[in-house]
């Protein structure tokens, strides 16, 4: 297994974290520390919490969560576990991949809708090399309905000296009724 530690961190801000196989019997996890309720964007082949409060997702082939930048087609089939933050909320999470093929992936994501959303991800790439790479869709930082002004999206390889990846700005200062989901 190759597998790196990824994270993200938010200033004032939210986040989330998926990852990569067993079934378990409950139909929506329950997490310490994230904020409830937990619900699934398209459920996955199978999850599993262990006894250390891991979630280990596994999804199905050939599912993507993508914008076509060409033709704008839309891919949106990969498992997402959604939850709403509060507006101060940080998230920091270890996420590991079991690559297998190209694009297998584990990616954190700000979620508005289908088409407004933001991601760090850790896949696979073409070349069958482990990358991260940064996806903010056409203005979903203005669709993105939560009170945060500054985000990042961030890396730290064994808890070491953190480095940027990408900031996340906003021009909002008012705080908005309906939240995304992480």
């Amino acid at each position: 297994m190759n597998s790196r530690a990824i994270g993200i961190i938010g200033i004032s801000g939210l986040l989330i974290c998926l990852a990569s196989a067993h079934a378990f019997a409950q139909k929506t996890p329950s997490i310490p520390g994230l904020p409830g309720p937990l619900t699934w964007q398209n459920a996955p082949r199978a999850w599993n919490i262990d006894s250390k409060n891991v979630l280990t997702i596994s999804s199905n082939p050939k599912t993507d969560w993508f914008v076509d930048p060409f033709d704008g087609t839309v891919a949106k089939t990969a498992p997402i576990l959604l939850f709403t933050p509060g507006p101060d909320y940080v998230l920091s999470v270890r996420v590991a991949v079991q690559f297998t093929t190209k694009l297998d992936a584990g990616a954190l994501m700000l979620w508005g809708d289908d088409h407004h959303w933001a991601k760090l991800s850790y896949e696979f790439s073409p070349d069958q090399k482990p990358t991260l790479v940064t996806v903010v869709t056409p203005r979903a930082l203005r669709r993105l309905q939560f009170p945060v002004t500054r985000g990042r999206f961030g890396l730290s390889t064994y808890r070491q000296e953190w480095q940027y990846l990408r900031l996340l700005l906003r021009n909002r200062r008012k705080k908005l009724a309906n939240p995304p989901h992480v």
